[in-house]
Order: structure tokens, then sequence, then C-alpha cells
């Protein structure tokens, strides 16, 4: 018999365990999120009692191209028992997520498809491609000086969303909650990395940056990068001050025209439960989403 409905408190290991099993990830990163989101935001489905397949929501909220704001969840590590897939628990919980969100007057819920080829399968249950972004390798040996003056600071969460907001201010995009970005904190540090507030003479932009080893060297993900357009090279030279690397993979908004040689890509989708809401959306499909905690 399928079971489905939030995790209970005492359900814990039980989804770490299946966190695990599925992504490999290390016990203080599922420890991270949950301190800021809440077992409460976790859907599971069970089958006889054993638990199959599991989802989090944590809620965020979404600036329409028009200025209106709406609630929404933003999905997050999505994960079925690997000796238990080709079953359909993914789709059926995703179905019992459409019903809980609803039922609290939810008006879409967005997310990020683990891989490329994953978009046509949301697509196959009902979400639409709405968000993109620009993609850039840059190695370090060409990112130029920072200019006299400028620097940066670490960040807290309240800072950093704080800063996000102006400098995505008028735009189709998504808002994270203080949680979720101290959740990206948390991610970040754990590798080296960090949140950084970048200032420079008459402006300011901000970067989440994760380092990791590669072949060769350190590769720093730079999980978004937001500066005013033709601040991105004052801004990368901040980056790798804070964060020496061999190469930097930058994420930003779709728009920006740095460095050549940067491709734009979809990044995330939505499924609309309100249609008189989606209507606002109209046809943009370059929406911002940026961090994404994948």
């Amino acid at each position: 018999m399928l079971e489905l409905r939030m995790a209970k408190p005492q359900e814990r290991e039980e989804i770490c365990h299946l966190w695990r099993a599925v992504y490999a990830d290390e016990d203080a990163l599922m420890d991270s999120f949950f301190q800021a989101c809440g077992l409460e935001e976790v859907m599971l489905l069970k089958e006889d009692g054993v638990l199959r397949t599991y989802i989090a929501a944590p809620r965020a909220r979404l600036h329409l191209p028009d200025g209106q704001v709406v609630d929404t969840a933003y999905l997050y590590a999505l994960g079925t028992d690997p000796d238990q897939r080709e079953r359909g628990f993914g789709r059926t919980l995703l179905r019992y997520a459409d019903f809980y969100l609803q039922e609290r007057k939810l008006p879409c819920v967005t997310l990020v498809p683990a891989e490329p080829s994953l978009f046509r399968f949301f697509e196959s249950v009902g979400y639409e491609y709405a968000f993109a972004s620009r993609m850039a390798e840059v190695p370090a040996a060409q990112i130029g000086e920072a200019p006299e003056g400028s620097g940066y600071t670490c960040a807290q969460a309240e800072d950093y969303n704080r800063l996000r907001e102006e400098l995505l201010a008028g735009t189709f995009h998504l808002e994270y909650s203080q949680a979720l970005v101290e959740f990206q904190r948390y991610l970040s540090r754990s590798t080296g990395g960090e949140l950084l507030i970048l200032q420079w003479e008459g402006g300011a932009g901000c970067a989440a940056v994760e380092l990791q080893k590669s072949n060769p060297g350190i590769t720093a993900q730079v999980k978004e990068l937001l500066v005013p357009p033709g601040k991105e090279e004052t801004a990368m030279a901040l980056v790798a001050q804070a964060c020496p690397a061999d190469r930097y993979v930058v994420r930003m908004p779709v728009d920006r025209t740095w460095p050549a040689g940067g491709y734009g890509q979809p990044f995330g989708v939505i499924k609309w439960y309100n249609q008189d809401l989606r209507a606002r959306q109209g046809e943009a499909t370059r929406g911002y989403l940026g961090l994404a905690f994948e």
C-alpha cells in the first residue's frame, strides 16, 4: 500500500539514509538543510511502511515580469531508492506535491532539473521552461587585478539576500528565503568558498562561490555572479582574490554579454496552478533563478 504525506520528526534518519543512498551527501549537509528549512517541508512516499521517495519543498517568492510578487515552493533533492526506480514513484510524489501545494493556496511551484535530459521529464508532468542562465568558463590567467579602492566582505545570509534583491529589482526572478541563502552559505563555506559582497567605488555586487578539486588544480563554481552590467571583470577580480582557483565556472543572468565565449542555457522550470497568474508571466522564459543548491 502506498502512503503519501508530509514527514514526521521521527523519520529524519530514515530520510537521511535514503538521501545518502541517492546523492552520497555528508550528514553535515543534510543537517544544515534541515536546520535551515525544517523537516516539515519534506514530502514522503512510502510503500508498505518503507520509504521509497522523498522531496523537499521549501518556500520562496516569485517576482513576475509585471512586478507582482507571489508565494511559491522550490522543489529540491527529489530522491528515489535506487533499487526502486522505474516504478513511477517520482511521478506519484510530484502529483502529491501538486495536491498539497494547491491545498495551501500556492499558485505555482519551481525547480531546477538535475541534468538537461530531465527537462523533458518535467515537461511531461506539466512543467514549462521559464528560467535561463549564462554560463562561462574563465581561466584564472585571464582575470585581471581589482581596481584600487575595491574590496570584498564575507557575507551573512541576511546581508547577501538584501543586496541580491536590490540587484534583481524589477526583474522576473526567484527570491529565496533567508533560510535557503543560509543553506547556500553552508554549501559555499564547507568547500572553502564563500558568500561574497563585492564593492567598488560607486557600486556593489554579490557572488556565491564553491570550490572543488579538479584535474588539474582547483575549480571555483561561481553559482551566481550578480553585478550591474559592465562590472563583471571588476567583480571577478575580487572573487579571485577571495577564492583563489585555477579556473572559474561562472553563472549569471542570461542577458549578460561578458565574457566572449559564454553561452545561454535553460536552467529552471515552473508549474502553474493559477492560470490567471500564469498569464502575467506571458511568454517570458528568461527569468533568473540563480543558486539552485545543486
